[in-house]
């Protein structure tokens, strides 16, 4: 059952602690599926996917790739 037809089903019913019941999901879970309902169903994605995507760590260090470069060409200089 694709998160679409979770809501769907939830919306006919019309009691989210029934629906969650009837559809085996934690009532917190399909609240907030039916609270993002929107932007679920913009998602292009796969429908089974887990996330909406996009939701990665920020990166601490937004220069560590620079950082490492700079390491490596010191290490490289005093090689020679």
């Amino acid at each position: 059952m694709t998160k679409q037809e979770a809501i769907a089903t939830a919306e006919a019913i019309g009691n989210c602690k029934a629906a969650s019941e009837k559809l085996g999901v934690p009532r917190r879970t399909l609240l907030d599926w039916l609270d993002n309902k929107e932007n679920i169903d913009e998602f292009s994605g796969a429908q089974t996917s887990k996330t909406l995507k996009g939701q990665r760590a920020k990166s601490i260090m937004p220069f560590a790739h620079d950082m490492v470069t700079f390491m490596k060409d010191g290490r490289r200089e005093e090689e020679v």
